[in-house]
């Protein structure tokens, strides 16, 4: 019987472990609990050694090591991970980022086991039009969330509406050609710097019949074409 039970045990482990659950981790913890007094409680010692027709301490210890070896290795590849939350501020369009370790289930529950860091990505809106934007202050909106399993190489993705800018903000943002074709509009005075604004903060999608949007909607469109042409 030993020589199945050791396999189906460690099966086990990796089914736990895969699973990146609560649940999961939970059964883990108290298999390792049960594994550890197993080696350090001679009546358990004992008793399992008995059930198990395991027929000396020393090879009984010895797989309850390796077991315990599994568990210590599963759990750090699918219970810890890192988890990276994206956000931008929906009046300059300047991003984000936080990184925080933790250990649990990302969709459960789980604890961090380093303080949080961050680094913001500063738009070319925030750097062109500071002058329209000296009292602003940051209204970060969450963008995306990612829990990043197997030492931050593995991972899901959760969604906000932070995430999402209009066509013209992209383009502007993405193309420094496109960026100076714009200041070269707003020079020759057939733009000006707080339409240029208006355009780049507008929203992506909107339902609305507002003037106003349908307006910029169009100028943008239209700019864009004439820089494409």
């Amino acid at each position: 019987m030993t020589k199945l039970t050791f396999p189906i045990i460690a099966v086990l482990i990796i089914l736990l472990a895969t699973s990146q659950s609560f649940a999961g981790l939970f059964c883990l913890i108290v298999l390792s609990i049960f594994i550890f007094t197993y080696m350090f409680n001679s009546r358990t010692n004992k008793s399992v050694n008995k059930i198990f027709h395991i027929k000396t301490p020393k090879l009984g210890k010895a797989c309850a090591t390796l077991l315990l070896s599994f568990i210590l290795v599963f759990a750090v590849i699918s219970f810890v991970f890192k988890e990276r939350n994206n956000y931008q501020c929906l009046e300059c369009l300047s991003w984000k980022h936080t990184y925080q370790w933790n250990v649990g289930s990302w969709m459960d529950f789980s604890v961090p086991i380093t303080s949080k860091s961050s680094n913001v990505d500063v738009s070319y809106t925030s750097l062109d039009y500071k002058n329209l934007l000296k009292k602003h202050s940051h209204k970060w909106t969450f963008a995306q969330g990612s829990p990043y399993y197997a030492f931050g190489t593995r991972g899901g993705c959760a969604i906000g509406r932070g995430r999402h800018r209009n066509e013209f903000a992209l383009v502007y943002e993405g193309y420094p050609e496109f960026r100076e074709f714009i200041k070269s509009k707003i020079k020759s005075k057939e733009l000006n710097e707080a339409l240029v604004y208006q355009l780049l903060i507008m929203p992506a999608f909107s339902e609305e019949t507002d003037t106003k949007y349908q307006r910029l909607k169009r100028l943008s469109g239209h700019l864009q074409d004439e820089y494409y042409q």
